[in-house]
């Protein structure tokens, strides 16, 4: 169910990371918005900006990065005052992120680490807090959670340390998860019960979810709504169907061929061609100009941006996957 003010409202969000060889434009003009309930996946090639989207959607881009221009809302409330990100995050949007093993501090036993936050936030008592760490280890599938709490993270396995990571994320009760690459550090099996995990526990709570990932298959079944991004820029944004079925940016359809499929389907996997840019120097064309089956003269001198489509989604490309809603730019013979 979704309210008429979403919950996070990203507007024409840059960051950059200054270097001895230049500026890094991380985030270039990006603009999303997560209503409650609702999911949205993030995808997009490591170096794309997604984790850097996360961080800034919870306060937490570090120097020498800074945000400069763009305005990221909670509620409706700037989150550039820290003051106003330190009362939101952890109790009202949570991250779940991609290493549970830095997430967790080794030298603390997981009950410790569950129950300072819920002392913090919601001014449990010690006992009170420790019954509902253990009901919150119970719902994530732990077994055994009284043990557990008196356990170091060293001493449960990866898929266990996560589960931990997502009950710590859930121990106040929030209204938005932010997953940023939950599963990158667990094998195969592990890291389809994780995601089974979140997305019934999205669903169960009517938690809206950000989930953050470089393979589409981990977003097929558990979001509403994707954005692709490349090069700190959103390339295409629309129904997880339509992206699915009808992707109209090259790099989605490039994404997609190089995806594995469980349908029986024996196609060869593609891959991407070529490099991602230096985010450096990327004013002129379309970045992906210089990977792009479909790419002309006019793509390396042209910026396209982003302009709805006739799907209720928006892309930005000169030469599309079909014709539908191709724009009117000279094509090369």
């Amino acid at each position: 169910m979704t309210g008429d003010r979403p919950l996070l409202e990203i507007r024409s969000l840059e960051v950059v990371f200054p270097t001895p060889g230049g500026t890094v434009r991380a985030v270039r003009e990006v603009s999303l918005s997560v209503n409650p309930g609702e999911s949205v996946g993030i995808v997009g090639e490591s170096g794309s900006g997604k984790s850097t989207i996360a961080r800034a959607a919870l306060g937490l881009i570090e120097l020498p990065g800074r945000i400069v221009g763009g305005e990221v809302l909670w509620r409706g409330r700037s989150l550039s005052d820290e003051k106003i990100a330190r009362r939101y995050r952890g109790r009202q949007i949570s991250l779940v992120s991609q290493d549970p093993m830095a997430s967790l501090n080794p030298i603390r036993t997981i009950g410790v680490q569950m129950t300072e936050v819920m002392a913090r936030h919601l001014k449990l008592g010690k006992q009170q807090a420790r019954r509902r760490a253990g009901d919150l280890l119970e719902k994530v599938g732990i077994p055994e959670p009284g043990r557990r709490l008196d356990q170091y993270p060293f001493e449960l396995s990866g898929g266990m340390q996560q589960r931990v990571v997502i009950a710590i994320a859930l121990s106040c009760d929030p209204l938005m998860l932010i997953a940023d690459e939950p599963t990158t550090a667990l094998d195969v099996t592990t890291q389809a019960q994780i995601l089974r995990l979140i997305s019934s526990l999205q669903k169960e709570l009517g938690l809206a979810l950000m989930l953050i990932t470089h393979d589409l298959g981990v977003v097929a079944g558990a979001c509403d709504l994707l954005k692709v991004l490349y090069a700190g820029e959103i390339v295409e944004s629309g129904t997880a169907d339509a992206l699915f079925h009808h992707p109209r940016h090259p790099y989605t359809a490039a994404l997609l061929g190089a995806t594995p499929r469980l349908d029986g389907t024996t196609e060869r996997l593609r891959i991407i061609n070529g490099q991602p840019p230096d985010l450096r120097s990327v004013d002129i064309g379309c970045s992906f100009s210089p990977r792009c089956p479909n790419s002309t003269s006019y793509c390396e001198s042209e910026h396209p941006v982003l302009e709805p489509d006739s799907r209720g989604g928006m892309f930005a490309c000169w030469h599309p996957q079909n014709h539908l809603d191709a724009r009117s730019v000279p094509r090369e013979g």
